[in-house]
């Protein structure tokens, strides 16, 4: 059974020929095969293959067995990981628990088949990604990769290609690659039939709405306005939000590039070290006084200064402030994101507090999302340009606050969603795993932020 996603009616007539790694036609598409799946995500294949900017094909391969067969099957496999298990050095960790955990699945595979009636299917996964262009082609290669790795998928790109192994990999009633065994619940997760009614499933991955349980996407540039405000008290998850979700935007390509004001050293260019740059204090002006001239932006521009120094030396600012002007104004209308980091900082100052609010107010017309990061809601609502910046946001990302925000919030909300208990929300404090309230056009979900292990490892060391 193949699911398709993209429009491609048009092409089946089209003659291709074989290249060394792809096929070459009106398009172009290159092969990859599923090895592995290092964490229970197989259900975010779909969600991320629509958040990304190109086609992509998908294939699944399925074949029944017999329900005799199938008991027979897992009774097998669960003997061979026993007996592994037994052989197993204690010393040997990482193998002891790996097969402890592979014993749980087929444990719970088991039960579901002999005593819920499940089916057992022997599956195989193909991706079949696609570019106008050879050079084209191997940059979307490289992103939907790197992006699967990331949710803990691991892909073999088809290295040579000949006609007969196309025909293979076209051919719906073959199997090849590495092949699962899966039940019927499992299977059905990953052929999405049918769609329940889901919030918009374009843009960036947020989390899970802990209230229907479904993946919640938003695209910061799709709104009336493409700003956001994120807040929380400190260790409450917001920065390992925010990096998450510039991580996401530079690897997807939702944004092109993306400019950090790094008051405290929290960003670490490990977030995209492809292309990074690092701006310090000293970098900040030369010798001479001058600001530095910089032609060009990196994919990702972070610029670290402390805001008591800022402050202090008018030289500092206005160099931060001519920098970020001059990335609002680069890349030819590209997505651009600014990420603010410890915006009540920039409040002390009536000088940078018009700044930050005068960017809030055009940074559409620049197509650029601004994000500010900040301890709690009431930051904003104390100034007349904050209150503006909080209007000027499409989203809003409220996190654990022991005050419970009640000012900030009813200002954001109109008080129409009662008391939010934002004291209670779980998380943070260095692990992956927080929730948060998210505010956009009215609507107020609960969120439960997830992310894969290398993300989390990413992020970590950045």
């Amino acid at each position: 059974m193949d699911h398709l996603h993209g429009d491609h009616g048009r092409e089946r007539s089209t003659v291709f020929h074989v290249r060394r790694y792809y096929l070459s036609g009106k398009k172009h598409y290159a092969f990859l095969s599923l090895n592995n799946v290092a964490e229970n995500r197989i259900k975010m294949i779909y969600e991320l293959i629509d958040g990304l900017s190109f086609p992509v094909y998908t294939r699944v391969v399925m074949k029944r067995y017999p329900d005799v067969k199938a008991r027979s099957i897992l009774k097998r496999i669960g003997a061979d990981r026993i007996s592994d298990q037994r052989l197993t050095s204690e010393s040997n960790r990482p193998l002891k628990n790996k097969l402890e955990i592979q014993l749980r699945s087929l444990e719970l595979l088991s039960m579901r088949v002999t005593r819920d009636g499940d089916a057992l299917f022997q599956v195989s996964m193909t991706f079949v990604v696609s570019g106008s262009h050879p050079a084209d082609l191997n940059g979307n290669l490289r992103r939907f990769a790197r992006a699967m790795s990331l949710l803990g998928f691991d892909l073999t790109h088809e290295p040579v290609i000949s006609r007969r192994r196309v025909g293979k990999l076209v051919n719906p009633l073959g199997s090849h690659g590495s092949r699962y065994i899966m039940d019927s619940r499992s299977v059905s997760s990953i052929i999405p039939l049918y769609y329940e009614s889901n919030p918009p499933r374009s843009g960036l991955l947020l989390g899970i709405d802990a209230e229907s349980e479904k993946p919640v996407f938003a695209d910061p540039f799709g709104g009336n306005s493409y700003n956001s405000v994120v807040v929380g008290e400190t260790g409450s998850g917001k920065s390992f939000f925010s990096k998450l979700l510039l991580m996401r935007a530079l690897l997807t390509g939702m944004a092109e590039s993306v400019l950090v004001i790094d008051p405290m050293g929290e960003y670490g260019s490990g977030l995209f070290s492809q292309s990074s740059t690092v701006i310090g204090e000293e970098d900040l002006i030369s010798a001479n006084g001058k600001i530095i001239d910089k032609a060009s932006f990196s994919r990702l521009n972070i610029i670290r200064q402390s805001p008591d120094e800022m402050e202090r030396r008018s030289d500092l600012l206005e160099a931060t402030i001519d920098i970020t002007n001059r990335f609002l104004r680069s890349g030819n209308g590209a997505r651009k994101i600014i990420l603010i980091d410890e915006a009540h900082t920039y409040f002390k100052s009536a000088r940078t507090t018009s700044y930050l609010d005068a960017i809030y107010r055009s940074s559409r017309h620049y197509n650029a999302s601004v994000i500010s990061i900040s301890q709690n809601l009431e930051d904003f609502t104390g100034t007349s340009e904050g209150k503006s910046m909080l209007s000027n946001s499409s989203m809003n990302f409220i996190f654990r606050n022991k005050d419970r925000q009640r000012n900030g919030i009813s200002f954001l909300t109109s008080s129409r969603f009662g008391e939010m208990r934002t004291d209670l929300l779980p998380g943070g404090k260095r692990d992956p795993y927080s929730e948060c309230y998210f505010y956009r056009d009215g609507m107020l979900r609960r969120l439960r932020i997830i992310c894969t292990t290398r993300e989390a490892e990413l992020i970590g060391h950045s």
